[in-house]
């Protein structure tokens, strides 16, 4: 049996701390003085043979909770949802439930995906637009990866060393301006990060549904540092490509239905700056962004414009219905899979997964 992990919360007026969750003791198996055991008993003959069963202790234990060290705000980051879905709004929230009060011990690894777990119907979450390939329709999900872009916004903010983080496979206009966004698709696609701050770390997200904004506030000992992180500079720009069109039969004939933006491709470069202990560092963080075609559904090869010959009208006269992720009016949400690795400059090319 795993142990479990306390959860805490941080009252910033009073800086008391108090416990969500209590943790609690696990149990494992010790092996080797198993087999020992098990070798004796049958050197003796006797019969059963005892299991030996040692506990584990909890990582974060609400026992201890005066010396984690948690006092203050160590860093913080902020998106904005206005405009979603009501579909969207809700897994954004039922996303960023999952992680109040979680504690990442000090040297611990946060990982994103540990703590959302499964994004299903079953746990909740409802079907909303995302990005399948290279289309948009409707998944379970849609909304998730604001959740995982505002927590990587925090570690970023806070100086922390980015183990793990992938960009969208094209610009998604949820995210602001490029180059600060993170995906994740469950449970391949992850976000993770280490605390190096000396001292265990609060998660504490924070969801205005009424103003589309979200934040995840980092509660603990804040390091004697300072970090500073650049506009992105934009570079590697391309056109997007022709806009598709496809025969659909739940459009009326005469009529069009845009289901999918135009975007360029483009390169994003941020420069994170970090003074610390007398010295100064810059890390750079790449992210490579596709270029994205609009999608329009038409009732009939009638509808078609002029410009697009038959043979192609014909070639394209089915829809595709696996899910994808958008984001508001113009923009969808799609996802880019790089060789992860703890490392300050992490580059992130755009050959979408699938993902939320």
């Amino acid at each position: 049996m795993a142990p479990r992990n306390a959860r805490l919360s941080f009252d910033p007026n009073s800086g008391s701390v108090s416990v969500l969750q209590t943790s609690r003791p696990g149990r494992q198996l010790n092996v080797d003085a198993t087999v020992v055991a098990v070798r004796e008993a049958l050197a003796a003959g006797q019969n059963p043979a005892l299991l030996v069963v040692e506990p584990v202790a909890p990582a974060v234990d609400s026992n201890r909770v005066a010396e984690m060290g948690i006092r203050e705000l160590v860093a913080s980051g902020t998106s904005y949802f206005a405009g979603s879905s009501a579909e969207r709004i809700r897994n954004i929230e039922i996303a960023a439930a999952k992680f109040e009060g979680v504690v990442i011990p000090p040297g611990g690894i946060f990982s994103f995906n540990e703590y959302v777990e499964d994004v299903s119907a079953a746990n909740g979450f409802e079907d909303s637009l995302i990005i399948w390939g290279d289309r948009t329709a409707v998944g379970i999900g849609g909304g998730v990866c604001q959740v995982s872009t505002t927590v990587f916004r925090a570690a970023y903010n806070a100086g922390m060393p980015i183990v793990e983080r992938y960009n969208h496979g094209y610009v998604v206009d949820w995210y602001g301006e490029p180059g600060l966004d993170a995906t994740i698709f469950t449970p391949s696609v992850d976000f993770k990060f280490r605390n190096d701050t000396g001292a265990y770390l609060l998660i504490d997200p924070v969801v205005d549904a009424a103003n589309g904004t979200m934040a995840f506030n980092f509660y603990g000992t804040k390091p004697a540092r300072e970090v500073y992180v650049s506009e992105p500079v934009i570079s590697d720009v391309v056109a997007a490509p022709p806009p598709l069109y496809t025969v659909d039969a739940s459009v009326a004939p005469g009529q069009r239905k845009q289901v999918d933006w135009e975007k360029p491709g483009m390169t994003a470069t941020v420069t994170r700056t970090i003074v610390e202990g007398g010295a100064t560092r810059s890390e750079t963080l790449v992210s490579k962004y596709q270029p994205w075609k609009a999608v329009y559904l038409v009732g009939s090869e009638a509808d078609l414009p002029a410009s697009v010959p038959a043979a192609a009208s014909a070639q394209t006269a089915t829809v595709e219905t696996a899910p994808a992720e958008t984001a508001p009016a113009a923009t969808g949400e799609t996802e880019a899979a790089p060789a992860p690795a703890e490392t300050p400059a992490v580059e992130t090319p755009a050959s979408p997964p699938s993902a939320p």
